[in-house]
Parts: structure tokens; C-alpha cells; sequence
């Protein structure tokens, strides 16, 4: 049951992380390189759709990876 709620722990963290790192990734580049967006469809197509997609996908990367170091924890 322990093993249950970190995974769970681990795919919500990895989940947040993930989506706050492509999205502020996208804001620091904005930023870093003066890029104008005078309609704001890159800005939503980038908070909108690719950063809930990929952390979705680094969310499941890092909970499976969690399950896996787990279950080798426990059979040693």
C-alpha cells in the first residue's frame, strides 16, 4: 500500500514539475530572446497543449521509474 501512494505521490510531483518547467521554459525563452507574440497563439498553444501533454508524459516517466526502484527495494 506504502509503494501505492508514493508512485501516486511521485506521478502528481512529476506532473507539476514537468508542466511548470515547459511552461516557464517557454516564458524564459520569450524573454531571453525578445520574441513578440502580438496574437498569443504560441504563448496557448504552449500552455495550453504541449506543457499538460509533456508533463503527462514526464508524470508517467517518473512514476513508473518510481515503481520500478521500489519493487527492486523490495526484493532485496
Amino acid at each position: 500500500m506504502k509503494q501505492a501512494w508514493i508512485t501516486v505521490s511521485a506521478f502528481v510531483a512529476g506532473t507539476v514539475l514537468g508542466f511548470l518547467a515547459i511552461g516557464g521554459g517557454y516564458i524564459a525563452w520569450a524573454v531571453a530572446t525578445d520574441y513578440f507574440d502580438r496574437e498569443g497563439a504560441t504563448g496557448m498553444a504552449v500552455i495550453f497543449i504541449e506543457a499538460p501533454l509533456g508533463g503527462l508524459l514526464i508524470g508517467i516517466a517518473s512514476a513508473l521509474v518510481t515503481s520500478r526502484i521500489l519493487k527492486r527495494r523490495q526484493r532485496l
